[in-house]
């Protein structure tokens, strides 16, 4: 789970000991720079809602991550 001030969210987003990771849209939104820089084969979204405005914020956070695969959950 990443959660915590911006150094302890770097350091969960690094841990390769994790096979995976769970962030909130509000964690992706501050740390889409970190996030942009990993290559996840996967990014699974709960809550599609969130992104179903591609305008916005938090939709364009999202898609700046690469990834090979999405799956969005409504």
């Amino acid at each position: 789970m990443i959660a915590g001030n911006p150094s302890q969210r770097k350091a969960g987003y690094s841990n390769d000991d994790c096979l995976f990771k769970i962030a909130n849209y509000e964690a992706v939104l501050r740390d889409v720079t970190i996030l942009s820089s990993y290559n996840p084969d996967i990014i699974i979204l709960d809550g599609a809602q969130r992104i179903k405005n591609f305008s916005t914020k938090t939709a364009d956070a999202v898609k700046r991550i690469s990834k090979r695969h999405a799956i969005v959950l409504t």
